[in-house]
């Protein structure tokens, strides 16, 4: 039986961590794996929690995700590994579906659906309904589909060939390290038969906030040498736009998550998402000057 480490990055993560660690000893195959909770230098009781319901809590500095992964990774004795975030629930069988879909490949990926199916949880998944339509190959160069940690399983050889989450990444890692493995030649898997459910939703605010803070994915074009003026200004003035468009296109492809996604607050999802196109903008303007400024 494949021998299986999960591993939760959690920070300021109490209301939730309890109800994510008692969902994953809950699965079928969970009796055997090792539950890691990563508290990345909490203040409000995440570690209690966690120990709480029974998870393993590895205790670091507050150093961000990626950083609370690699300390995970480090811990982790399993040969997959897999990752779920400390605001999500998974369902009873998701690490067997997990292992069923994981195959012969290096790694695969499910989607997060939303605890709340509100106007702003609707157009987060609207940028990302594909993934949620049809399964995926990805392999040899990346082309913009990743894994994301909120709901991914990878293989620890895979991991240890490209040294697990590049640290400097404030949003971005999940992409970067999708980005490393397939240059490394290793063949990814993006499917729709496993989820896992967000158990906190995002008001108009607060989704504004972290689209501004996505756009320190600036560093990941900076890396590559593709950022510069011209690019910044697009992601600015232009791509709000051709988002709206591609959006409005894509409203009624929602419908593939049921009655929630058909509903009339579907329509507001494109146009919240051109709020966020515009804060991610501002915000790709702000990091790569922080970024130039600090070397990188």
């Amino acid at each position: 039986m494949t021998q299986v480490s999960i591993v939760v990055a959690a920070y300021q993560a109490s209301r939730t961590v309890g109800r994510t660690v008692a969902s994953l000893a809950a699965c079928e195959g969970a009796e055997g794996a090792q539950i890691l909770v990563v508290d990345d230098g909490s203040t409000d009781g995440t570690a209690e929690a966690a120990t709480a319901a029974g998870a393993t809590v590895v205790r670091a500095p507050h150093a961000g995700r990626a950083a609370a992964l690699n300390r995970g990774l480090a811990a982790a004795t399993g040969e997959v590994v897999l990752f779920t975030d400390a605001d999500c629930v998974v369902p009873q069988t998701w690490i067997a579906t997990t292992l069923a879909e994981l195959g012969d490949f290096a790694g695969v990926g499910g989607n997060l659906l939303p605890g709340r199916p509100t106007a702003v949880e609707l157009a987060k998944i609207l940028r990302y309904v594909e993934e949620f339509e049809t399964d995926r190959v990805l392999a040899g160069r990346y082309e913009g589909v990743c894994l994301n940690g909120n709901n991914m399983a990878l293989r620890k050889a895979a991991l240890d060939v490209v040294g697990g989450f590049d640290e400097g990444f404030v949003h971005g890692a999940d992409a970067d390290l999708t980005r490393r493995l397939l240059e490394a030649g290793f063949r990814l898997r993006r499917t729709t038969a496993t989820h896992v459910t967000h158990l906190t939703f995002d008001s108009l605010g607060s989704f504004l906030r972290t689209m501004w803070k996505r756009g320190s994915t600036v560093r990941f074009g900076m890396k590559s040498g593709n950022e510069n003026a011209v690019t910044l200004a697009r992601a600015l003035l232009l791509s709000p736009w051709k988002w709206l468009a591609i959006d409005l296109v894509r409203v009624p492809r929602l419908r593939v998550l049921g009655p929630d996604g058909s509903a009339a607050r579907a329509w507001s999802a494109p146009w919240i998402n051109l709020l966020g196109g515009v804060a991610t903008g501002l915000g790709r303007v702000a990091y790569y000057r922080r970024f130039r400024r600090d070397g990188g």
